[in-house]
């Protein structure tokens, strides 16, 4: 058995298990995050901050920091259904992560992420089982 070093023969590419795991299509999720709010939360969060820095880049944002994200792009981006990702959304939007709303003809979700991070860090030093079960209870 050998470690995560350990070059797979594909084709004529020799590639190591960790290569082949992240590509350039990653999620970033951080796991004090999950465990406070949740895996999927932190996933479309994740998922989120990676498009606004997307839509940031190429100066895309609306005036107000919005962006689009559809659910059929966010499930392709984090394999989250569209119930998975409306329950994971309103819940990042209780927590003031986020704010989302519907625009448009036809109507797509458009998403901000909240920028202060005292926000965030509050959110992520609150990683008591009690807490995670309060913000069940409301879903």
């Amino acid at each position: 058995m050998g470690n995560l070093k350990t070059s797979i023969r594909e084709g004529k590419t020799n590639m190591t298990i960790l290569e082949l795991l992240i590509p350039n299509n990653r999620i970033v999720i951080n796991k004090n995050l999950a465990r406070t709010i949740g895996l999927h939360e932190a996933t479309i969060y994740g998922e989120l901050v990676s498009r606004h820095h997307y839509f940031e880049e190429r100066k895309a944002l609306d005036k107000d920091g919005y962006f689009y994200n559809t659910v059929d792009d966010m499930e392709n981006g984090t394999t989250l259904t569209k119930y998975q990702q409306s329950k994971a959304i309103n819940k990042l939007m209780k927590l003031k992560l986020i704010d989302m709303t519907v625009k448009g003809c036809p109507p797509k979700r458009y998403f901000k992420i909240n920028l202060d991070t005292d926000i965030l860090l509050d959110v992520i030093q609150k990683t008591t089982i009690e807490y995670r079960r309060h913000l069940d209870d409301d879903y």
